[in-house]
């Protein structure tokens, strides 16, 4: 890295020194303003980039269940389908249960004119109140039985409680089902998520850190990188592993299909919040001098620019680390430094838009 540098910085030394005008140029241009393009100062982020295996999962997967007990006789559980909230998944023979409410509404009609004949007995004082509430009990119960039933018809019948994917059948059709035996699992694939597990070690030294971001790549593609969202994170330890589990989540919409179960891998960038006293400037603006280099600060009160003496900390994509009396957001000149001299003036340059 250092060898790299000092490349660079070679390299810029003598371009720098071929760029160096003669003093008849100067003094021209000491006569009317320079036209100069300017860059802001940044500060160099504190921030840590830490790697965990994952593992895919959909957003929560489902056991698809009967309330009810009976005869499979339609089943819509293709492993893979796609299904919208409110679909027919399955359904059960109907006709003991439209059976059933048929019997339950024979008892409510018949418990409606008991009630209504003793009701008259009563008032005529030919039988005691105690009959009359028996009665009342009788044919509240009979509604009641005749509700269940009703329901049970409904539950005969199983809709998909939310968009997914079948992920798996474990019935055919014709088969005898008990109320409570898993069918089928659905899927919530909304989004996709990526399931790390944090050391409490790791975990405890950056609670609370507000900057994170984080991509995954499949091993299967691991050039591939995406984005990913921070959803949540455990609260308390794995009691065996002592590790925080940590769910990033990477849209549907994101265009990217992968299958829950598949391996990944996920980078985690945590920035502490803190400022290091590094600055970074773009490359162009440096300029050798001597056995250093310089950057040439614009002071908007005078619209004049100003030299900076600054150390080469290391450089990379064109941006270079230097240490310096620079604060962030001041400007340098990023371009044609070769130019510059002490309390020269200069115009701002604005591309046009």
């Amino acid at each position: 890295m250092k060898k790299s540098v000092r490349a660079a910085l070679v390299l810029l030394s003598v371009a720098t020194l071929m760029a160096c005008q003669p003093a008849s140029t100067e003094s021209q241009t000491a006569a009317q303003p320079t036209l100069v393009k300017l860059a802001t100062v940044t500060n160099l982020q504190a921030s840590k980039q830490f790697e965990f295996p994952s593992e895919v999962s959909a957003v929560k997967t489902v056991d698809v269940r009967f309330e009810v007990t009976g005869r499979l006789i339609e089943e819509h559980l293709r492993a893979g389908t796609q299904v919208k909230k409110g679909d027919l998944l399955a359904r059960l023979d109907p006709e003991p249960f439209e059976r059933k409410v048929k019997e339950e509404q024979t008892r409510v009609a018949q418990a409606d004119r008991e009630l209504a004949r003793v009701k008259s007995l009563v008032s005529q004082g030919l039988l005691p109140q105690s009959a009359l509430d028996s009665a009342q009990t009788a044919d509240e119960l009979a509604v009641l039985a005749l509700s269940k039933a009703r329901q049970d018809l409904d539950y005969s019948r199983l809709h998909a409680p939310f968009d997914g994917q079948i992920a798996e059948r474990l019935v055919d059709n014709d088969s005898y089902v008990r109320a409570g035996d898993t069918i089928a699992r659905l899927q919530d694939r909304s989004q996709i998520y990526f399931n790390i597990y944090v050391p409490e070690r790791l975990f405890t030294l950056h609670a609370g850190k507000q900057q994170v971001t984080a991509k995954a790549a499949i091993l299967a593609q691991p050039d591939t990188w995406f984005d990913v969202q921070y959803v949540e994170h455990a609260a308390q330890p794995d009691p065996i592993t002592q590790t925080y589990k940590v769910v990033f989540a990477l849209p549907a919409e994101s265009g990217f299909s992968v299958t829950p179960g598949a391996r990944a891998v996920v980078k985690v960038n945590v920035n502490d919040g803190q400022t290091m006293a590094n600055k970074v400037v773009p490359f162009t603006a440096l300029m050798a001098e001597g056995d250093g280099f310089v950057v040439w600060r614009y002071v908007p009160a005078r619209k004049q620019v100003e030299k900076v003496p600054v150390k080469v900390l290391s450089m990379r994509d064109g941006i270079a680390f230097v240490e310096g009396s620079l604060a962030a957001d001041e400007q340098v000149v990023a371009a044609g430094v070769s130019k510059m001299r002490d309390d020269i003036t200069v115009i701002r340059f604005v591309a046009e838009r």
